[in-house]
């Protein structure tokens, strides 16, 4: 992550409209934000201003110990008071939306509550829980079940049901257009079909974000790869490969497979300790050629580098390939 923020007269940075006190006691390495330097001991935490506070208040926060944070045996303890009492604050601003949520929860009943003939579904909402989602999922009380509602029941509880629907449209500015994609429906009639509402968990933010976006990235890539492999044996293909590096200082080399139906990226590699090893470029390469098959490679297309030359000289004195 990028530094994005000023010095102040005191030259020190600090994220913009940011009020952090952890920025009074670290600095950014390198225009790195992700990796903040302790003004104590020189310790470098990676996991930002979050992580550096952790480091500063010894590792622990009311009795609870953070996983894998070394503790500055240096800070002040006037420091470590601000830092906690920060922190606190924090929480308790954390604690009082997840607190509002929890009665937002608890108010919704699609059948309404103006019929008292209607028994309402009763949401144990537990005192103690992992995460914001948690309240999502509440265990039901088996012994508070609706009756089989009656037709106009059902229609006034499809109304309540589309309203919520929109009020989610609406709030989170997404085009109406989604509703007419294939994804939309199944979405809705897995939901209706899943049978134990009180196991019911929708993915959290950091579900979408990371876990199931990777796995639906691997899947969707690898099958366009599988459409494209089917080529490479009629064909032929050409190996292409070349490096960057970003602006953490990472070096990444990536390897590209072309053949006359169209060109796929195949994966990326962190090269950063060995992208001036000839012999170990070499061994990457030939891991790809495995992957891609020997039969199917016509050549290869790399760098000028010295480094690659030399690999590239390897391979073709026990190979065909160019």
């Amino acid at each position: 992550m990028s530094v994005e923020g000023s010095q102040g007269s005191t030259g020190r940075y600090r994220p913009t409209n940011s009020n952090d006190p952890g920025w009074d006691y670290g600095q950014p390495v390198d225009e790195n934000r992700d990796h903040v330097k302790c003004d104590f001991c020189g310790h470098v935490s990676k996991g930002g201003i979050k992580r550096l506070k952790q480091h500063l208040v010894k590792a622990s926060y009311k009795g609870t110990m953070y996983k894998d944070v070394r503790k500055c045996d240096k800070v002040p303890q006037d420091v470590v008071d601000v830092l906690r009492s920060f922190m606190e604050g924090k929480q308790k601003i954390t604690e009082e939306k997840q607190s509002k949520k929890d009665e937002m929860i608890r108010n919704v009943n699609v059948y309404g509550n103006d019929d008292d003939e209607v028994e309402e579904v009763m949401i144990q909402i537990p005192k103690k829980r992992k995460g914001p989602m948690d309240a999502f999922v509440a265990p039901i009380d088996v012994d508070f079940r609706p009756r089989a509602p009656n037709s106009n029941e059902n229609k006034k509880a499809l109304e309540n049901i589309h309203s919520y629907i929109a009020d989610f449209f609406y709030e989170n500015s997404i085009s109406f257009n989604c509703t007419r994609s294939d994804s939309y429906s199944k979405m809705m009639q897995a939901i209706v079909q899943y049978n134990d509402p009180s196991t019911f968990k929708p993915p959290s933010y950091n579900d979408l974000r990371v876990k199931i976006l990777k796995k639906k990235k691997k899947e969707e890539t690898s099958n366009w790869v599988d459409n494209f492999k089917v080529h490479w044996e009629t064909y032929g293909v050409t190996i292409m490969t070349d490096w960057w590096t970003d602006g953490k200082g990472m070096t990444l080399i990536n390897f590209l497979v072309n053949c006359p139906k169209g060109t796929v990226f195949l994966k990326s590699i962190d090269g950063s300790a060995h992208i001036h090893d000839a012999e170990l470029i070499y061994k990457m390469l030939k891991d790809v050629i495995e992957e891609v098959g020997e039969k199917n490679v016509i050549q290869i297309c790399t760098d000028n580098a010295s480094n690659y030359v030399l690999a590239g000289e390897w391979i073709m004195a026990e190979s065909k390939i160019y």
